[in-house]
């Protein structure tokens, strides 16, 4: 049974509060994947020095090549064969689709339009977006809602857009996101902006939801796939485990794929408590928000860093419960019971 007695703004508060852990742990896990391709980046400039500087140095030594031989293959490792699968992804994903121009919202002294679609080889199709500002008032302008094919997408998108000027800028649907979600090409995009007053942070207006429809989306229609742990399924939402990936593609550490539909009128979330891990607890968080009619696919990872403290070296279970919560409102739609995960 829930208790709604409790009020909303307290409910509000909790969630912001969980949200925050998320993000802490989200910045976390980027500055290790982000050291990582340093890493591999200085390593690879290293490795042309050291070919540009060497030459032919006419070792004796050195094993030559006879015919019908080939080179020895170094042995590649597994955070090599994790950026090959996004790079398979990548190489995969169909760039051909094309948008027209179309305003986005103008209203309120501020007019952005989406001027096209590009693909960014490393980091995902990226919406082009060209805003004005006819106010007296310096301006943020960010992404409040973004959905790709109906998936909800997490991307990091703010525009500083000067009073009485203009300004350009690109909202990208990161490719690791897109994998998540299955999604092979861009038909439609949904978007909505916030407007923040850059100085005092006041909100001057959220837009409504622009749908950006691309030459892809004639005849398309995506398959969804819904298998796996059914973990919940009422209230008009339903989250499906896909299970726990440990190929370390799309975090620090082995993650946990949440799948989620939100059948009903209005926007909710999603947030992944009490877990643990072979009987340990962890930090580990997740807070998702879907709105309607939307689905969403998130990751909840245990990271390495908590897997070496504990001396995990194989998950053998994994315990957590969810609370799902009316965005509007903050009203507690539901929580879990402990939900044991199948391994």
């Amino acid at each position: 049974m829930i208790d709604n007695s409790v009020s909303g703004e307290y409910n509000k508060a909790v969630f912001e509060k969980n949200r925050n852990t998320t993000f802490m742990v989200l910045c976390e896990r980027t500055v290790h994947r982000v050291n990582r391709i340093i890493c591999v980046l200085l390593a690879a400039v290293m490795m042309l020095t050291l070919s540009a500087c060497g030459g032919d140095t006419g070792d004796p030594t050195a094993p030559a090549l006879t015919e019908g031989s080939a080179p020895a293959q170094t042995e590649q490792s597994d955070d090599d064969e994790d950026e090959l699968d996004l790079s398979a992804f990548i190489a995969s994903f169909d760039k051909t689709a094309e948008l027209e121009g179309q305003v986005v919202w103008d209203a309120d002294g501020v007019k952005v339009e989406a001027t096209g679609i590009a693909y960014d080889p490393i980091s995902g199709p990226t919406i082009l977006l060209s805003a004005e500002n006819t106010t007296d008032r310096d301006l943020t302008i960010q992404a409040d809602s973004v959905a790709v094919n109906g998936f909800m997408v997490n991307v990091g998108f703010s525009l500083n857009l000067p009073a009485q000027g203009k300004a350009q800028g690109s909202v990208v649907m990161p490719y690791a996101s897109l994998a998540l979600a299955d999604i092979d090409r861009v038909a439609t995009v949904e978007l909505a902006l916030r407007i923040l007053d850059r100085v005092s942070y006041e909100v001057v207006a959220v837009s409504d939801t622009a749908v950006l429809v691309t030459t892809a989306a004639e005849g398309y229609e995506h398959e969804y796939d819904e298998s796996g742990q059914t973990a919940y399924d009422a209230n008009g939402v339903r989250l499906i485990l896909k299970g726990i990936d440990e190929s370390r593609l799309f975090s620090e550490g082995a993650a946990l794929i949440v799948y989620m539909v939100n059948d009903t009128d209005k926007t909710v979330c999603v947030q992944a408590q009490n877990i643990t891990v072979n009987g340990y607890e962890f930090t580990s968080a997740m807070s998702t928000t879907v709105l309607p009619s939307k689905r969403a696919v998130d990751i909840l990872t245990f990271f390495d860093m908590d897997m070496e403290e504990y001396g995990i070296e194989n998950i053998d279970s994994v315990e957590l419960s969810f609370k799902i919560v009316e965005e509007d409102d903050w009203r507690v739609i539901d929580e879990t019971d402990m939900i044991t995960v199948e391994i």
